[in-house]
C-alpha cells in the first residue's frame, strides 16, 4: 500500500486521540504529528483529553489545532470541575468566529478518585452527572444565543447571561456524554446528546444506545501480521500498573465493566483483545486483524447504529494507512442514513 487512503465522505465520523504524554514538549510534538496524520487520513478530528495529569490546557490545544489544521474538529473533553460553563461557551464561540471551527464536546463527570480528592471534589457519582446536566444546558443555551440565559440550578446559576459573539447555526457544538451508568444515560437523554460507549467482545456496544465507540485498531495485510505487531507493541511483561490495581482509584462504571469482561476474556478472542487494557497499557479494547477482518467487525458496529469511532492509533503512517483502508472498505457498504 502506498500512502494513506482517504476515506470517501459518509455519515461515519472518525476521531483519533491526543497523545498521552506528561512532558509538554513531547506532548506538543506528538500532537502535531497526530494532527497531520489525522488530516491526511481524511478523519473528522481529534479527542483532546482533560485531567490533572494532562500537561496542556485542552482549550489551548484546540486553538492550536484550529489554527494549524482548520479542517479538523477538536473533540474536547469537558469536566465541570475544571471550568465554568460561560468560559466553555466563550471558547466555543471564539473558535467558531476566528477559525470557522465546529467543536465536539465529550462531557465527562469524573476523574480518578485521587484527583477528585486533590480538587476537593465532594459530590458523589450521580450528583456529578446532575451537575454535568446543568453545566451542559447553560453551555448549549449560550451557544444558541437566541436570548439572554437565566438559569437557577443546584450547582450553577445565570442571570441574563450572554456571549459577546454568537455561534453560527452551522457551527453549533456537538455534545457527547461518556459513560455506561444509568446516570450517564439519563444525562445523554436529557440533553439529546450522543452517547459514547465501549466495545464488547460480542461486537455489541455498551450502553446499547451509544452512537459512538472508543477503541484501538491494529490492522495489517493479514491477521498474522496484525497480531504479530500487537504482541510486539503490548508485551506481557510491562512496567505499567495492572488494571486490577488501578480500579480502586475510580468509580467509573465503564472501567469496572470492562475489567470484569477482561477477566473473563483473558486471551485474544478472534479480532477482539483486552490484554493491553488488563495490563494497564491501554484504556480501551483493541480490534486486531487484516483490513478485511477489521472491516467486517466495523460492519457489525454499523449494524448496531454506531456512527462515530474514537480510535486509539499508534502515531505512525502505517497504522493510520491500514486503519483508513479498513474504514474505507466498511463505508462502501454503509446504508444511507
Amino acid at each position: 500500500m502506498a500512502g494513506i487512503e482517504r476515506p470517501t465522505k459518509s455519515a461515519l465520523e472518525i476521531f483519533t486521540t491526543c497523545p498521552r504524554e506528561s512532558e509538554v514538549g513531547q506532548y506538543s510534538d506528538r500532537m502535531r504529528r497526530t494532527a497531520s496524520l489525522t488530516q491526511a487520513a481524511g478523519f473528522e478530528g481529534i479527542l483532546i483529553y482533560t485531567g490533572n495529569e494532562v500537561p496542556v490546557e485542552p482549550w489551548l490545544v484546540a486553538g492550536e489545532l484550529a489554527q494549524s489544521h482548520p479542517t479538523l474538529s477538536p473533540f474536547i473533553a469537558v469536566n465541570p470541575v475544571y471550568m465554568h460553563p460561560f468560559t466553555v461557551a466563550r471558547c466555543i464561540a471564539m473558535l467558531a468566529q476566528r477559525y470557522g471551527t465546529r467543536c465536539h464536546l465529550n462531557l465527562i463527570a469524573g476523574t480518578s478518585l485521587a484527583d477528585m480528592s486533590a480538587l476537593d471534589e465532594a459530590d458523589g457519582h450521580d450528583q456529578r452527572y446532575d451537575r454535568l446536566r446543568e453545566f451542559a444546558l447553560i453551555v448549549r443555551e449560550l451557544c444558541r444565543g437566541d436570548k439572554a440565559v437565566s438559569f437557577e440550578g443546584k450547582f450553577f446559576g445565570a442571570k441574563h447571561l450572554r456571549l459577546p459573539h454568537r455561534v453560527p447555526s452551522d457551527l453549533q457544538p456537538v455534545f457527547f456524554v461518556a459513560g455506561q451508568s444509568p446516570a450517564a444515560q439519563q444525562t445523554a437523554q436529557t440533553l439529546s446528546a450522543r452517547s459514547l460507549g465501549m466495545l464488547q467482545g460480542s461486537m455489541a456496544v455498551s450502553p446499547p444506545s451509544a452512537s459512538g465507540v472508543h477503541m484501538g485498531i491494529i490492522a495489517r495485510d493479514s491477521d498474522d501480521e496484525a497480531w504479530a505487531e500487537a504482541y510486539s507493541r503490548f508485551p506481557e511483561k510491562t512496567s505499567a500498573i495492572p488494571q486490577h490495581m488501578l480500579i480502586h482509584n475510580t468509580d467509573a462504571s465503564w472501567k469496572k465493566a470492562l475489567l470484569k469482561e477482561a477477566e473473563v476474556i483473558s486471551t485474544p478472542n478472534d479480532a477482539y483483545w483486552l490484554g493491553p487494557f488488563l495490563r494497564g497499557q491501554l484504556d480501551c479494547p483493541l480490534l486486531i486483524g487484516s483490513v478485511e477482518t477489521v472491516a467486517r467487525c466495523l460492519d457489525q458496529l454499523i449494524a448496531h447504529n454506531v456512527r462515530q469511532l474514537v480510535l486509539e492509533l499508534h502515531d505512525s503512517e502505517k497504522d493510520y494507512m491500514f486503519a483508513a483502508a479498513a474504514i474505507q472498505r466498511t463505508k462502501a457498504c454503509m446504508p444511507p442514513l
